[in-house]
Order: C-alpha cells, then sequence, then structure tokens
C-alpha cells in the first residue's frame, strides 16, 4: 500500500507540475532541431576538424532569427556524450578496419567521417564537455529555449550486417534479445523492443542522466525517430505499458527540475493521426487528460508532407488549449529529392492556415558552401528556383502574416509511405478512360486583397495523355508558353512520364479548399503521379525564389 501511495502522489505531482508548466508558457514557437551529427562531422566547414568555435557558430547562425527553441539531439543508437549508462558515440576501436576496407571500398567515405567524428568528440572531451553541453549553453545565452530530444528507437546504426561496432550503442550490443528482431521496414528489425522492461529502464536513466547533466528548459520524446516501438502490429497491447511508462518519466523529470529548482518542460514529436499513434502504443489523449505532455509536435517521419491533417488532428485530440506544433522536414516526395524555398512556404502557409501555433524545422541545415552559391546566385541573378537552405528563410516562416504575398508553390505528395504513414493525397492516381477525378487542395491565398502575377497548376503524369481540368467547377486552359522548365517542375522526371501546365485566373483560386476535376479524354488508362500550384507575385528577387 505505501509503495502504491508513492506511486500515485508522484503522478498527482507530475499532472500539476505539467499543467502549471503548460499555462506559463506561450503557444507560439519555432523550434530548430539539430540533429547532432551535424554539428559532431562539422558539415558546415565541410567537415574540417572543428574547434570550440566553431560548434558555438551551429547556434550563432539562427540566433537573430524568429526561432524560440532549440532542441539538441542527445544521441543516435549511443549517446553524444560520456554516460554512466553507456558508451559515447564514436567510442573504441573499429578493428581490423583496413581489412575491411580492402574488402568493401566503399566504406572509405563512411570511415572518413568516423574519423571526422571521432576527432571532434575527443576536441571537446579534452575541454570537459561535449556537442550538447556547448549547442545548449549557446541556445541559453542567445536568449533561446533550449531543449534535449531523446530519440526513441533511433535506427541509423542498428543493421546487423553493418560494420562500425564504435558507433553502436554497448547496450545494444550486449542484449540482442531486447532487438525487435521480425520487423518490416528499414534496420527495424534491428531496433530496440520496448515491450521489454529493461528497454523503458535504460531509455529512462538516459534521460534523467542528461536532465540532471545539462541547463535545460524542456526535453522532447521523438517518437518520429523511428516510429516503431513494439512487435509488428502489435502495439495495442502496450497502450497502458507506455501511458504508465510516461507517468515515470513525467515524475522523474518534475523530481529534477524541483531539485535544480527549476522547470523542465516534457514534450513530444508524433504522427499525425491518432489513430496511428494508438496501433504503435500511443494512448496520446490519456496523455494530454493526465497532463503528462505540455506541448506537441506532429509530423512525418522524413518526407515532408505538405498536406499534413494538421486541423482534423487538433479536432481528435479534443484538446486546443494545449500548445500544438507541426515538422517541416527536408525531403519533397522522395527523401533526397530538395525541398525549394517556395514548396516550403506553401507548406508552411498550409500549416499555419489549419490551427498549427507554430513551426518546427527539422534536418533544416546549412554549409558554407551553399551560403555562397546563393550569393553567387542572388549576385548574378539567374535563375528562379532555389533549393539551398538559408537562415534568412526562417524570416519569412514566422507567421501566416510574414508568408502572404511572397511567391509559393502548394504541393500535394505523389503517395510517398514511410514509417507506417501514408500522406493525405489521392496521388498517384490511376485513371480510366473516360472517367473523372476529384482532387481537392488547400491553398490559403486571399487573392482579393493582392491579386498575383499569375498563378499555375503542373500536374505530372504519363506522356501524352489528354485530359481536360476544371477548377471550383470552371474549365482551365494548358498554359501558353511552357513554364515547367523556369519553375524546375521536370527535375527527377521519369523516361515515360511528361509534365502539363495550365494556366489558372485567379479569381477562381479560392482562400481555403480548392477542388480541380481532372477527367480524361482518351480511350486508354493513364497515371496522374503529381499536382503542384504555382503563385506568382512577382519578381523571385522581390518576392522570393520558389
Amino acid at each position: 500500500m505505501q509503495c502504491f501511495m508513492c506511486v500515485a502522489c508522484l503522478v498527482m505531482l507530475a499532472s500539476s507540475t505539467g499543467a502549471v508548466a503548460r499555462e506559463k508558457k506561450a503557444k507560439y514557437r519555432m523550434l530548430y532541431n539539430t540533429d547532432g551529427t551535424d554539428i559532431m562531422g562539422n558539415y558546415y566547414y565541410g567537415s574540417r576538424p572543428a574547434s570550440l568555435e566553431d560548434v558555438r557558430s551551429y547556434i550563432d547562425r539562427i540566433a537573430a532569427t524568429p526561432v524560440t527553441t532549440v532542441l539538441v539531439c542527445t544521441g543516435a543508437l549511443s549517446p553524444y556524450h560520456r554516460s554512466k549508462y553507456d558508451r559515447a558515440f564514436g567510442d573504441g576501436e573499429d578493428l581490423r578496419l583496413a581489412e575491411r576496407l580492402r574488402a568493401r571500398p566503399e566504406d572509405s567515405a563512411q570511415t572518413a567521417m568516423m574519423t571526422i567524428y571521432k576527432t571532434n568528440f575527443k576536441m571537446l572531451a579534452d575541454q570537459g564537455t561535449d556537442i550538447v553541453r556547448v549547442a545548449v549553453d549557446r541556445a541559453k545565452e542567445k536568449g533561446k529555449e533550449a531543449f534535449i530530444s531523446i530519440r526513441m528507437n533511433d535506427l541509423h546504426f542498428t543493421d546487423t550486417s553493418e560494420y562500425f561496432p564504435s558507433v553502436k550503442s554497448e547496450f545494444w550490443l550486449t542484449h540482442p534479445e531486447y532487438r525487435m528482431g521480425d520487423h518490416p521496414g528499414w534496420h527495424a528489425a534491428g531496433g530496440y523492443n520496448f515491450a521489454h522492461k529493461a528497454v523503458r529502464a535504460y531509455k529512462l536513466d538516459l534521460m534523467k542522466e542528461e536532465c540532471e547533466m545539462y541547463d535545460i528548459d524542456g526535453i522532447e520524446l521523438d517518437f518520429m525517430r523511428f516510429f516503431e516501438l513494439f512487435p509488428f502490429e502489435h502495439g495495442r497491447e502496450y497502450l497502458d505499458v507506455m501511458t504508465q511508462w510516461m507517468k515515470e518519466i513525467r515524475a522523474s523529470v518534475n523530481r529534477i527540475a524541483r531539485k535544480k529548482k527549476t522547470t523542465i518542460l516534457l514534450t513530444v514529436r508524433i504522427p499525425p493521426r491518432l489513430e496511428l499513434c494508438m496501433e504503435k502504443g500511443l494512448d496520446v489523449k490519456t496523455w494530454l487528460r493526465l497532463h503528462l505532455v505540455d506541448f506537441i509536435t506532429i509530423g512525418p517521419h522524413w518526407i515532408c508532407d505538405p498536406n499534413l491533417p494538421v486541423a482534423q488532428f487538433k479536432r481528435e485530440l479534443g484538446d486546443p488549449a494545449i500548445p500544438f506544433y507541426v515538422t517541416i522536414d527536408d525531403g519533397q516526395f522522395q527523401p533526397r529529392e530538395p525541398r525549394s524555398h517556395g514548396i516550403y512556404r506553401g507548406a508552411a502557409a498550409n500549416y499555419y492556415a489549419q490551427g498549427a501555433d507554430g513551426l518546427y524545422l527539422f534536418n533544416f541545415f546549412f554549409t558554407e558552401k551553399e551560403r555562397e552559391r546563393l550569393a553567387e546566385i542572388r549576385n548574378k541573378k539567374v535563375g528562379s528556383y532555389v533549393t539551398i537552405k538559408e537562415p534568412a528563410l526562417l524570416d519569412e516562416f514566422r507567421s501566416a502574416a510574414t508568408l502572404a504575398y511572397r511567391n509559393k508553390i502548394y504541393t500535394l505528395s505523389d503517395g510517398s509511405q514511410e514509417t507506417s504513414y501514408r500522406h493525405e493525397t489521392p496521388f498517384p492516381i490511376f485513371m480510366s478512360a473516360w472517367e473523372e477525378y476529384t482532387v481537392t487542395m488547400n491553398i490559403p491565398e486571399d487573392v482579393t486583397t493582392r491579386a498575383p502575377h499569375s498563378v499555375t497548376l503542373f500536374l505530372r503524369g504519363t506522356k501524352d495523355a489528354q485530359f481536360r481540368v476544371k477548377l471550383n467547377g470552371v474549365f482551365i486552359e494548358p498554359a501558353g508558353t511552357d513554364p515547367a522548365d523556369a519553375y524546375m517542375r521536370r527535375a527527377n522526371l521519369l523516361p515515360g512520364d511528361a509534365v502539363y501546365a495550365f494556366s489558372i485566373p485567379h479569381t477562381l483560386l479560392k482562400n481555403g479548399s480548392n477542388r480541380f476535376n481532372l477527367r480524361s479524354i482518351q480511350p486508354s488508362p493513364f497515371f496522374m503521379k503529381r499536382m503542384e500550384v504555382a503563385v506568382k507575385y512577382g519578381d523571385v528577387h522581390q518576392y522570393g525564389y520558389f
């Protein structure tokens, strides 16, 4: 009975502390996640050996932007710091490496990268610090909220056939019985199985250690790296187990916060469908009812879904008071097909229009070489489509108001699927002969207050397809001159595909949901694979690159 009362008191205290913390914090945030390896590998500077100032500069670059909250990933399969519970990432030797490279010369690039990781880890360790501490402390110095981000089940290094054991957790190496085993998905078989109490205890020990080590404002549990926690299709059996574990985490975080005489917020990053959360073992509605988390971020695993069901998910949660943020990741269509400035703006405007309290930037990295390339493009005033990321873009992402009347490309996903989440899209569409298909797209543009210079619909599908398009009940015509190259819409075009462009009179465009009807006018079927709408307000040097 005494033990039960202790647990109950802790849960009550966790609930009340979480609620108080939530009331004290403003809802608006712009969150910026650094995954650690960009700093450890010193990617901005071309992976040269890092200095302490190099490491600090990763935070300095976003100091003058609207970013309110910096989230620093604390590890991949193993931690990016010295720990009582595991060896650090890259700690230890990769034996018989010369023999391995003779057999697999393709591993030389990874070997070089591991050398940089180890060199930079040692540089910081010799000065009594690590990348997490330097980044967190620098963020605080610059007036930002500083969170640590815990990858709940990172699969990057769980392939048992892969070499470089130095990047693999000692706990993982010595306990194969705690791995998933038979599970579909990229490296998923090697992921931790959270059905084992020892796995949950190990992760909690690392969390508590990191909360004690660093001067933080909060801790994020990143379930999207990666969203595999239990044996395939058995997640619902562990809903109560995970809720109890979340209570333990909340109580532990609050206890450490009281000891440090501070407040430590607790947040989660989860997929954008409540049903999918439940399937994977996460009873998010119960977590909110028990005040176990202070805010929520939703998003896909990697390939950004520009049409995330933000408003629908908020309604399903039934808790509009809790701050609610939406992830913009770097993948567009396929994982390594980068997003452009205009496509980022379109996704951000869509999320704000659906009620997001702010944005969460993931994999939004910068490099010195790309900065120089972008400066050259600007100086020469060439091109209109740019995929190079820059900190200045974050100023535009601040709000719906700062995105208004900027050049944008609104897109629907092409049907890519990853980590059990299928994007909100009807594509690809198999169009039968003579049939008509309806597609809706949210386009939050108020063209009644300022008319855009032009609006163009791009469709990608089978070459030589014959079809007509209506927008909101009115036929629209093919573009007079082909604008696909100007907007770079033929990128990664397959040999049997083509891009079709249509001019849209701006008066047909609704601020919100727009209905497109695609009607086949040929006797054979064909595919329609992508749909994009480019809204141009003017010259890219004034209104932004596409």
